[in-house]
C-alpha cells in the first residue's frame, strides 16, 4: 500500500508529468534512510535479543551504544549532505568567485 501512492498521484497528474515525476522522486528520496537502517537492524537486533535473553546487561548496553552510534553517524551524514546542498553554491562563490558557478535555469515547478 505504501508504494501505491506515487502510482495514484502520477495517474491523477497526467496533465503535469513534471510535477508527478517530482512527487515520485521525492517519495523515493524520503525512503532512502530506511534502506540504510534495515542492514543495521539485521546485524544489531539479534545480538541485542540474545543479550537480553541471557540477561547480559553489559553486552546489551554495548549493542545499544553501537546501534545509537550508527544512527548518529547516519544523522551526521544527512546533515552534511543537506548543508552541502543548501550552502554549496555559496561556498563555491566564496572560494572560487562567481565565475566558477554555472548559471542553471530553474524550472517553474522547482
Amino acid at each position: 500500500m505504501a508504494n501505491l501512492t506515487p502510482v495514484i498521484v502520477t495517474g491523477m497528474l497526467r496533465e503535469t508529468p513534471a510535477v508527478a515525476a517530482g512527487f515520485a522522486t521525492a517519495v523515493v528520496l524520503t525512503r532512502v534512510p530506511l534502506l540504510f537502517m534495515e542492514p543495521i537492524q539485521a546485524l544489531v537486533l539479534p545480538r541485542m535479543a540474545a543479550a537480553a535473553a541471557a540477561k547480559d546487561r553489559r553486552q546489551l548496553r554495548r549493542d545499544i551504544r553501537l546501534g545509537l552510534g550508527i544512527i548518529a553517524a547516519n544523522g551526521v551524514l544527512a546533515v552534511a549532505v543537506a548543508a552541502t546542498w543548501v550552502l554549496g553554491e555559496r561556498a563555491i562563490i566564496l572560494l572560487f568567485g562567481t565565475a566558477a558557478v554555472p548559471r542553471i535555469r530553474r524550472h517553474s515547478c522547482c
